[in-house]
């Protein structure tokens, strides 16, 4: 989505852009304090024109590790050889955490950047995760380096007087060409000095193009040989599923759900949330949940939810273990399960959260749930009848808590999205045309019906008004 300039930045970009000669000749003359000060005016512009709203939003959507959960990273040998220098020519400074769709990485990911910040206290960290379910620049390789861009300007102000640029025509509507950001991203890492860190962590590499993110791996190869050679410490953090399948030659790899620690987690998380009085009956739960949920975390999260539900209900033991046997081991059945039965609250949710061109704020996906369910025709929000917290709950509840609602430090507003990418997988492979499919069944059903229950009710002299109103309402679209 193209990024709304305001009309002075756009002019003072302009003038950057196609008065290189200008600047030449405003430097020609000048004393070494007003050539820094004109520097630092073109890269402030420069920075204006790289930014966009939603650079940090999927970082600031995603919820912390559980308390206990997560710290093993910073202690396994892959991890510590990867953080200290002593080892960089055998990796090249990569390390890449993979991991089976929902297993945790971006909770995984989220955790190792505020170690890192933590641990380094200083600005040479940046970083970037990728959201399929979000704004386009949130999901291209155009948004990758426009982001890592400002970070690096923003947080390393000495970069800014070595750093050498052009802004590429045709950039007034916010459109960067890929190349050219490579070419500064190269240009902004080879202006460290030697010795100098920067750490880059990276998101949800998957969840791009395949083969933008294929050319954005080889650029950072390339930017990893260069660091090297000018004495750079320069280190990557990439998290990705196994697929697409990419080789790079100089690696540490570290592969999720084999991690013995991350089954541990998995047991922490359910203890801790699956709120069962029965000591022995959660014991048996954790020990099921561990060995058919594959190390998948958004599986154990779908699943605790669904039992706590059925132990909130006063179901007996036998019953909550009965439901646990009989949930899918997959992911995508275990989707498919929870919108099972779909009601036209559930249908038209999926349906704006799968097609909307941008996320939608909780009330504009409220009044279009509303709306496309038939339960509200217009009207305008009357905030003292119906709050915004209402509103949110509808949501949830109308989605089964498959929405989300998320905030970050540039939205104005609040946003929905599907809580995770499984989710919008599942519908595009073709589960919102079977929820929606079920729908058109169980109306064709109900039309049948009411055809049948119309002709009795016209033999009689007076029948029920409303069902009199519900069979016109229906025979209308029928």
């Amino acid at each position: 989505m193209s990024t709304r300039w305001d009309h002075s930045i756009a002019q003072d970009n302009a003038r950057v852009q196609y008065g290189h000669t200008y600047i030449q000749n405003q430097f020609h003359g000048m004393d070494d304090g007003g050539r820094r000060q004109l520097q630092e005016d073109k890269v402030e512009l420069f920075i204006k024109a790289l930014k966009f709203d939603q650079m940090d939003s999927r970082y600031h959507s995603i919820d912390p590790a559980h308390v206990s959960t997560c710290s093993w990273l910073f202690e396994k040998q892959q991890y510590l050889d990867w953080a200290y220098s002593d080892h960089l020519e055998q990796h090249h400074g990569f390390l890449w955490i993979k991991g089976k769709a929902g297993s945790g990485k971006s909770t995984m990911m989220k955790c190792a950047l505020e170690h890192a910040r933590k641990v380094h206290r200083d600005n040479s960290i940046i970083s970037f995760f990728f959201n399929a379910r979000g704004h386009d620049l949130e999901k291209s390789v155009e948004g990758l380096y426009r982001s890592l861009l400002v970070q690096i300007l923003t947080q390393f102000p000495e970069m800014r007087l070595k750093f050498s640029f052009e802004v590429p025509r045709n950039t007034e509507q916010g459109e960067w060409p890929v190349a050219a950001l490579r070419n500064f991203l190269t240009g902004a890492i080879s202006c460290f000095g030697k010795d100098q860190a920067l750490s880059i962590y990276v998101d949800a590499l998957d969840e791009c193009d395949e083969d933008d993110m294929r050319d954005a791996i080889e650029h950072f190869e390339e930017l990893a040989l260069i660091a090297q050679s000018t004495g750079i410490q320069l280190y990557l953090c990439f998290a990705s599923r196994y697929y697409p399948q990419i080789t790079i030659q100089h690696c540490v790899h570290i592969e999720l759900e084999a991690q013995s620690e991350h089954q541990r987690d998995i047991e922490t998380y359910v203890r801790n949330k699956l709120s069962i009085r029965d000591n022995s009956l959660r014991d048996q739960l954790i020990g099921k949940i561990q060995q058919r949920c594959s190390g998948v975390f958004f599986w154990v999260v779908l699943v605790v939810r669904m039992l706590k539900k059925k132990s909130d209900t006063g179901a007996c033991t036998s019953e909550i273990l009965r439901t646990l046997d009989e949930v899918p081991i997959k992911l995508q059945e275990l989707i498919a399960r929870v919108l099972a039965a779909p009601d036209d609250a559930l249908v038209v949710t999926m349906q704006w959260m799968l097609y909307a061109e941008r996320p939608l704020t909780p009330e504009e996906l409220y009044f279009a749930i509303r709306t496309g369910a038939g339960h509200l025709a217009s009207g305008a929000w009357d905030s003292d009848e119906l709050s915004r917290d209402a509103m949110v709950s509808f949501v949830l509840a109308s989605s089964r808590g498959l929405v989300e609602i998320t905030k970050n430090d540039y939205d104005e507003f609040l946003r929905a999205q599907l809580v995770h990418e499984s989710v919008r997988e599942f519908l595009l492979a073709g589960g919102l045309a079977s929820i929606t499919s079920r729908m058109w069944i169980l109306t064709a059903r109900l039309i049948d019906h009411i055809k049948r229950r119309r002709r009795d009710l016209l033999s009689r002299k007076h029948s029920p008004p409303i069902l009199t109103f519900t069979t016109r309402a229906v025979m209308k679209y029928a």
